[in-house]
């Protein structure tokens, strides 16, 4: 039972005391039988503004919830392209990278083909970012051969070629070096090679970007 019920079965006694009274003279109340309902009314509205208050802020609630939430997710959602935007920097080779990785170097004739299946091979073994002859490779980055010479992006690169690669420096050192390694596989015979706990590999500013 509601208190809305309560109220009402609590006027009818009211009612029904107050004709018991006048049906035998008896005045069992101090207050008249008016002052009495208007009481009761005035409990019956205090109780339905409680009511009409507690959903008023249950309603402010949700409201402040859900505006909470979609903070949230904006600030999420500027992370995200935040993590993005310095990802594509990355990859165009616009801001500096440093990591640990392997520095090597190749002392003999390499045509375009072999400086390509070298690439490969470096980005299978997780190389993330990859640097040829002092020259960051670009995500459309690409080798030819002008005579014995091999070119990179229009650059014309002189022996020894260094080559950086940034990621898991173990197992890029394992990849080039092991028997059937890409060493092996590419028939490099020249080369020098060392790990590193930190190399850093320049942004491009050339027209290439």
């Amino acid at each position: 039972m509601n208190l809305k019920d309560k109220i009402l079965i609590f006027l009818a006694l009211i009612l029904l005391g107050f004709l018991f009274s006048k049906q035998f003279g008896i005045r069992p109340f101090e207050y008249s039988p008016t002052a009495l309902v208007s009481k009761a009314m005035k409990i019956l509205v205090f109780s339905r503004t409680n009511e009409q208050l507690k959903k008023e802020l249950e309603t402010l609630q949700k409201k402040k919830e859900v505006f909470e939430e979609a903070v949230i997710n904006k600030e999420k959602s500027k992370l995200a392209i935040k993590e993005e935007l310095d990802t594509l920097k990355i990859i165009n080779g616009k801001v500096e990278v440093e990591g640990p990785g392997i520095i090597f170097e190749i002392n003999q004739d390499l045509n375009w083909q072999q400086a390509i299946d070298l690439l490969n091979g470096l980005k299978n073994a997780g190389a993330e970012v990859i640097s040829f002859g002092g020259k960051r490779i670009l995500i459309n980055s690409y080798f030819k051969n002008a005579g014995k010479k091999l070119v990179l992006d229009n650059f014309i690169l002189e022996k020894p070629y260094q080559i950086k690669a940034i990621g898991d420096k173990d197992l890029l050192f394992k990849s080039l070096t092991r028997p059937g390694g890409i060493f092996n596989q590419l028939g490099l015979k020249d080369t020098s090679i060392e790990k590193s706990d930190l190399i850093e590999i320049k942004k491009r500013e050339d027209e290439k970007i």
